[in-house]
């Protein structure tokens, strides 16, 4: 009876293992690909910089030259430095009076949708909706196109721009704030825009002023583009008192397809930057590592006896609102690293030496002085170090990190734009434990162990009840 009652233990035993084990089995498939967090960047919102620096991908490659771990690492291509992307709803109030006739109504025209399919392009059909409002002598209330993510109807309705009439806002400014008030966006997901154009004095000037106030003071940006006209003192003090939510630009009919595509382009991609947050995480499909939240793990096996090379690539992206030029980055490579010009990348066909990287003053710099940032696009730079492992240096390159700085000249205030000393962008750690049975064992090892103990243990009951078996029919 006895027997019996340990044989039912062990039969449970040994499911229970089974089950263990295929848990164990499937923890590690789904370990494969994981997400972790980007441990820094640079954010200003003065003049709208964003950068950060992490790891691309990684390689240890032993001396016969098999591969004994790497990993890539991706962020999602377009805008993907930018997590929680903030939705834009825009709309556009232009004046069709007589004066606008001619050039000025064909380039509004033409300029206008080169502006909407670059803004589609770059934020996207999900986040983004435009509308359209006419005024002349009034609003064109038969031509108001109401907020719409359809690029086709964007395009028909600027065809339909039309020169008449006199010049009078102040009711087309009200229906813009309205549109957007009764929009589905929420406050906090989404940037409200306004962005008015005229080439002539204002016939309701005063009402008008108090149009932008209040839709200023409901948290909504207005942008306004004079063509031909000086910006008066009203809209002067506007800008000065409601600077975060208005601005003026003042243009000739020659630049005013710079000013619309590539200005008002610029501005509303800055508010992007500085309303929304990077990128808090990235996926790393990896081979032979550990993760954890804020490092890369790579626990040695006994390979390393033999020699292994370690290599690691960087990348540095900076996003800027407005051109600049002249961008130069300071990289503070520890010493556990080797930096080679020549050194391949591993992620492309290129080399340090095509991202212009240099030894300088001690210090690895790159682009100084040619680099250029083009506003509203991201400036990508790679950078791929090296280091030798072996069992005698493991104590020293336990943990390994790398340091950026990075400067830039801005062409519009001609003045240099620093990262402060104690702002350094940092990519994530690599850490390095020594193999297994040495200190420091990594979760896979204590997972291994734990299953090895139970395996044991399962055989040694097994043993047990296959002895009890034995003697009980032996006697019988």
């Amino acid at each position: 009876m006895k027997n019996k009652f340990v044989n039912k233990i062990v039969v449970f035993f040994i499911i229970f293992v089974l089950i263990f084990y295929i848990i164990c089995s499937f923890s590690k498939v789904s370990a494969y690909q994981q997400t972790i967090d980007l441990s820094s960047y640079y954010k200003d919102t003065e003049i709208g910089i964003l950068a950060y620096k992490q790891i691309s991908a990684f390689q240890v490659k032993l001396a016969d030259g098999s591969i004994l771990a790497d990993a890539a690492i991706s962020t999602n291509s377009n805008l993907d430095v930018i997590e929680n992307l903030k939705k834009v709803e825009l709309v556009f109030v232009i004046d069709t009076s007589g004066s606008m006739s001619g050039t000025k109504e064909q380039t509004t025209r033409e300029s206008t949708k080169t502006l909407v399919q670059a803004l589609f392009e770059r934020i996207g059909e999900d986040n983004l909706k435009i509308g359209i409002i006419y005024f002349n002598s009034g609003m064109d209330t038969a031509n108001v196109l109401e907020l719409t993510d359809n690029q086709s109807a964007i395009m028909s309705h600027l065809d339909k721009i039309y020169a008449s009439g006199g010049t009078q806002m102040a009711d087309s400014l009200q229906k813009a704030k309205s549109m957007l008030n009764t929009s589905t966006g929420t406050d906090d997901e989404t940037i409200k825009i306004v962005c008015t154009l005229s080439d002539g004095a204002l016939g309701d000037e005063a009402q008008s002023i108090e149009e932008f106030k209040n839709i200023n003071s409901a948290g909504i940006s207005t942008i306004s583009i004079f063509v031909e006209t000086p910006v008066t003192t009203a809209f002067s003090n506007l800008a000065s008192q409601n600077g975060e939510y208005h601005k003026n630009f003042q243009t000739s009919t020659a630049d005013l397809a710079t000013t619309i595509v590539k200005d008002i382009y610029n501005e509303i991609y800055l508010k992007i930057i500085l309303m929304s947050e990077p990128k808090t995480e990235y996926n790393i499909n990896h081979n032979g590592v550990l993760l954890g939240s804020d490092k890369i793990i790579f626990q040695m096996d006994e390979e390393i006896l033999h020699g292994a090379t370690l290599k690691v690539e960087y990348i540095i992206s900076i996003t800027t609102a407005f051109d600049m030029n002249n961008v130069k980055i300071n990289d503070f490579y520890s010493s556990d690293f080797v930096f080679n010009s020549n050194e391949p990348l591993l992620t492309e066909l290129k080399t340090n030496n095509d991202y212009g990287w240099k030894i300088e003053n001690g210090t690895l710099v790159s682009n100084s002085g040619d680099g250029t940032i083009e506003g509203a696009t991201e400036y990508r730079i790679k950078l791929v170090l090296s280091t030798l492992l072996t069992p005698e240096r493991l104590p020293d390159l336990s943990k390994m990190g790398n340091y950026m700085t990075f400067s830039v000249h801005d062409i519009t205030d001609n003045r240099v734009i620093s990262v402060d000393e104690t702002a350094n962008i940092k990519a994530l750690d690599f850490l390095i434990l020594p193999p297994t049975g040495e200190d420091n064992l990594s979760t896979k090892d204590l997972l291994g162990l734990l299953r090895l103990s139970i395996f044991t243990l399962a055989a040694v009951i097994v043993i047990i009840c296959i002895n009890n078996y034995v003697k009980e029919h032996r006697y019988r």
